[in-house]
């Protein structure tokens, strides 16, 4: 699993690419696709429980 933080102001190409027109966002790939994408306020309660989810299809193998 990898985590990547990225300033869009600083690559604003990389908020085009994936469609992110405000800050903050949170994307979640799995497989190479988007399963999770979360902007504006983001509970951090939310935010963990949902890596914590995938974090167990991950490690089960599942696609």
């Amino acid at each position: 699993m990898y985590a990547v933080k990225a300033d869009i102001a600083e690559i604003p190409e990389m908020a085009g690419h994936f469609h992110v027109p405000t800050a903050p966002a949170w994307l979640l790939f799995y497989q190479g696709k988007e399963v999770e994408r979360m902007a504006r306020f983001i509970p951090h309660a939310q935010m963990k429980q949902t890596l914590a989810k995938w974090t167990k299809v991950a490690e089960s193998g599942h696609q």
